[in-house]
């Protein structure tokens, strides 16, 4: 066959070709997004039985409530939407009593991303739902891996620097909209430094685009910026759920 007659086969059945290896490849990726990035999260949640959580019905009013008020800001924060959509919660669970009680939420959203278009966002949110002595409600992010957020245009939070320990300023860039000193108690900061290490590295999957701690007066949460789907991945984060926790400040009756 002569290079006329290749190039004649190629022009006739190369559009075809590259049409069914596209959809093959959306086909691919929408399988994992929707059934098995899931089915991984649901096993690995349920799987939380073992450290004394038990699950939660995604309806309930008080697991909504919880990531209503105390989701951090989704490191992966669209900058078109005005108004950005709730999370969906996929599955849950909760440990605790109705005055402190933490939950591991996995959730997911439509939402527009940088360009305008319509991306499929999810992520595995830590939240403890507790009264805490703090002195207004503040997002920190790590400076070596920064969320990618509009904080001041979208959030009104400006950089806090006044208050900081130098360890941990140098550690997070911390936000407020209503604080322009904070002064977090000093094992608060010492828990959040010895987490920053984990935190900071983008070389791991689930902080890949950043990572966001949100505390206020009712609670904090963490929010990675994707799912966790292996037990390796968990127990980190589960760490310095627990040694965050410990440390902050619990506001006196």
């Amino acid at each position: 066959m002569d290079v006329g007659a290749l190039l004649k086969v190629f022009e006739t059945w190369a559009g075809p070709v590259l049409v069914v290896v596209f959809f093959a490849f959306l086909g691919r990726v929408g399988y994992w997004v929707f059934v098995v990035s899931p089915r991984k999260v649901r096993r690995l949640v349920a799987g939380l039985s073992e450290r004394g959580y038990e699950p939660v019905d995604p309806g309930e009013a008080d697991l909504a409530r919880a990531v209503e008020r105390l989701s951090p800001v989704f490191p992966v924060s669209p900058c078109r939407d005005a108004d950005v959509p709730p999370w969906r919660i996929v599955c849950a669970a909760r440990r605790g009593f109705a005055s402190a009680r933490r939950y591991v939420v996995a959730v997911r959203r439509l939402q527009r991303d940088e360009v305008g278009e319509s991306t499929s966002h999810s992520t595995l949110l830590l939240l403890e739902r507790r009264e805490l002595d703090l002195p207004g409600t503040f997002h920190l992010t790590p400076r070596r891996n920064p969320s990618r957020v509009q904080w001041e245009e979208r959030y009104g939070a400006r950089e806090v620097t006044r208050g900081l320990s130098d360890e941990l300023s140098r550690c997070y860039e911390v936000r407020s909209a209503d604080a322009t000193e904070l002064s977090p108690p000093e094992p608060l900061s010492r828990a959040l430094v010895e987490a920053c290490p984990l935190l900071e590295r983008r070389d791991l999957f689930r902080f890949s685009r950043g990572v966001n701690l949100r505390f206020g007066p009712d609670g904090w949460g963490l929010s990675p910026s994707h799912d966790v789907h292996e037990p390796s991945e968990l127990e980190p984060l589960l760490e310095v759920f627990d040694r965050v926790s410990a440390a902050v400040p619990a506001r006196q009756a």
